[in-house]
């Protein structure tokens, strides 16, 4: 009786494991690059408000103000308050951050298992939103403004592979 028993709570912890969706550490790379988006494009929009001292690009380029100064650079614009197209990025990464750690925060019950799944689809809908308009946004940079904006490349590199690391950590059905 003992063997059997053993068979079946291993086959039972394996069949628990398949059902949660997903590798871990996909999750945990994502919400650390969108701690990188959230820090970036944070800074930018509290450089446009005023809050914070001016940014550089690396390296040295001028091609950063340009592009961030840019009409394109601003969604919102009137009576001395704007709101710059960086804030919107700060909000898809700080929601994708919310989407990758909350199912590590809910306590073990099939309502995590649940929310994990879910999240995933949450995950996907939003990198992928946000890849397809980083490139469109760095098409408009090229061919637009022609200025070379480092910051705008590596969010666009940064959604990127957000998108891919959903793609394959999901493990979808």
């Amino acid at each position: 009786k003992k063997k059997s028993f053993r068979i079946m709570s291993t086959t039972r912890l394996k069949s628990r494991r398949r059902q949660d969706q997903g590798f871990k550490w996909a999750r945990i790379a994502i919400a650390v690059l969108a701690t990188v988006g959230v820090i970036e494009t944070g800074s930018i929009t509290l450089n446009k408000w005023g809050w914070i001292g001016s940014l550089s690009c690396p390296g040295g380029l001028e091609g950063c103000d340009k592009v961030l100064n840019s009409a394109w650079g601003t969604i919102f614009n009137a009576n001395n308050f704007s709101i710059p197209l960086s804030f919107i990025g700060f909000i898809g990464y700080l929601l994708i951050l919310i989407l990758a750690v909350i199912p590590f925060l809910i306590g073990i019950s099939e309502n995590k298992l649940t929310f994990s799944r879910q999240s995933w689809w949450g995950l996907f809908a939003v990198s992928c939103a946000m890849a397809v308009f980083s490139f469109l946004l760095i098409g408009i940079m090229i061919l637009k403004i022609k200025a070379f904006c480092f910051f705008c490349i590596l969010s666009a590199l940064i959604s990127t592979i957000i998108l891919f690391l959903t793609v394959i950590g999901g493990r979808w059905e």
